[in-house]
C-alpha cells in the first residue's frame, strides 16, 4: 500500500473532543479569573470595612459658638439616631436656631457600637474644658433614647455641669411598638442577616446586597426602583453613615433602653444634687413615615409625667423627613425658635416656681 488508510469519522472525532477540551479550559480560565478579581474586590472592601470600624474614638466637635457672650456656658448637644455616624450635617442645618441658646456641638460615633457611658464622658470633659456647665440635649430618632442614659451619666459625673435645661426628642421612637411594622420587620431581618451571615458586617457588598433583599418588595413596580436604590446607597454609602457593625449594634441599644426607667433614675439624681428637672419637647411628623409618632408623643409624655418631670411639649412639622433636619432645614428653623424659648419658660418657671430646685414637681 502506498499510504496509511484514513478514518475521517475518527479524525472529525479527535477534533470535536480537541474543541471541548479547549472550551473548558478556556471558561476555566475565566472563571478562575473572575473569582479572583472578586475576591480581590471583597478583600479591599473589607479591609475598608476593617478600617472604618477601627475609628472607634467617640468625638465631640464644636459646630458653633455661642452667637451672645452671656450664653457661652451653654451648649446643645446634637445626637444622631439610627444609621447615623455623626450628627454634624443635622447640627448645622439647625444651628441657626440653636445658635441662640448657646453654642452648638455634633458628636461623631464610635464605628462598632454605641456605648452611652463613653459618650456621656467625652461629652463632660468636652463641656469641662470649655467651661460649659448647662448642657442641653437634641436627639434624632434613636438618638433621644440614646440620650435618656447619657443624661444621667451627665447628671452623676463629676464634670462640673449644674443643669441640663432641656431635651429635645425628634421623630424618636419611644419603643419598638412605636416603630411601623414595615420598618420593624426591616431591622430584624437586619438582625437575622448580620447573625447569620458576618460577612455582612466586614463588607459593604454584601451589606448592599442585604439591604436591596431586605428591601424587595420595593423593587417593583419598577418606578419604585430609583428610590429604592438611591436610599439604599445613601444607608451604605454615606460618609455619615454608620459602618455595618455600628448600624448592627444601635438597633440592640436602643431595645436595650428602658426610657421610664432611666427618666425615673434621672429624676431621683437631679433631686438629691438639687437640679432643676429638664424640659422635655417632641418635635415630629404626623404623617412620619418611619415611626407612629401618635403612640411615641404618647408614650413618652406618660413615662415624664410619671417620673415627675411634668409635662413634655409638642410640635408637629409637616413635610418633614424622618431623622433628617438636613434635607428640610427651613421647616425646622421655622420651628425651633418656638420650641426653644417654650422649653425655656418652662425651665423658667421651674427654677421659680418652688422655694428650692429639688422641691420642683415631686
Amino acid at each position: 500500500m502506498d499510504h496509511f488508510p484514513t478514518f475521517p469519522k475518527l479524525s472529525e472525532a479527535y477534533d470535536e473532543r480537541a474543541l471541548l477540551r479547549e472550551r473548558r479550559y478556556r471558561r476555566t480560565q475565566k472563571g478562575l479569573a473572575m473569582t479572583a478579581i472578586t475576591l480581590g474586590v471583597l478583600n479591599v472592601d473589607a479591609a475598608y470595612q476593617i478600617y472604618e470600624q477601627s475609628q472607634n474614638n467617640v468625638s465631640v466637635r464644636v459646630v458653633s459658638e455661642a452667637s451672645e457672650p452671656e450664653n457661652d456656658n451653654r451648649a446643645t448637644v446634637v445626637m444622631a439616631g439610627f444609621g447615623g455616624l455623626d450628627s454634624g450635617a443635622s447640627a448645622r442645618a439647625i444651628d441657626e436656631s440653636l445658635g441662640a441658646a448657646g453654642e452648638t456641638w455634633s458628636v461623631r460615633l464610635d464605628n462598632q457600637n454605641v456605648d452611652t457611658s463613653a459618650i456621656a464622658r467625652e461629652i463632660g470633659e468636652f463641656a469641662e474644658e470649655r467651661g460649659v456647665n448647662e448642657v442641653s440635649l437634641y436627639g434624632i430618632s434613636f438618638g433621644g433614647i440614646y440620650n435618656l442614659p447619657i443624661a444621667l451619666e451627665l447628671v452623676k459625673g463629676d464634670y462640673g455641669i449644674t443643669s441640663i435645661p432641656s431635651a429635645i426628642f425628634n421623630d424618636t421612637p419611644s419603643s419598638e411598638a412605636c416603630i411601623k411594622p414595615r420598618y420593624t420587620e426591616d431591622s430584624r431581618k437586619q438582625e437575622w442577616a448580620h447573625r447569620t451571615f458576618p460577612l455582612i458586617s466586614k463588607s459593604i457588598v454584601a451589606r448592599t446586597i442585604a439591604e436591596l433583599y431586605i428591601r424587595k418588595d420595593r423593587l417593583w413596580p419598577p418606578e419604585k426602583i430609583p428610590t429604592t436604590l438611591e436610599t439604599t446607597w445613601r444607608i451604605v454609602n454615606s460618609p455619615n453613615a454608620a459602618s455595618n457593625q455600628l448600624l448592627h449594634n444601635q438597633y440592640n441599644e436602643f431595645l436595650s433602653i428602658d426610657a421610664e426607667a432611666t427618666l425615673r433614675d434621672l429624676r431621683h439624681e437631679q433631686r438629691e444634687r438639687g437640679m432643676t428637672p429638664t424640659t422635655w419637647s417632641y418635635i415630629g411628623n404626623e404623617k412620619d413615615y418611619t415611626i407612629n409618632t401618635d403612640c411615641a408623643v404618647r408614650e413618652l409624655r406618660l413615662a415624664i409625667a410619671r417620673t415627675g418631670f411634668g409635662q413634655m411639649h409638642t410640635t408637629y412639622i409637616e413635610g418633614s423627613k424622618h431623622g433628617e433636619p438636613y434635607l428640610t432645614p427651613d421647616l425646622y428653623n421655622e420651628t425651633l425658635p418656638t420650641v426653644l424659648n417654650e422649653a425655656l419658660a418652662a425651665y423658667q418657671y421651674k427654677r421659680t416656681a418652688f422655694s428650692t430646685p429639688s422641691e420642683a414637681l415631686q
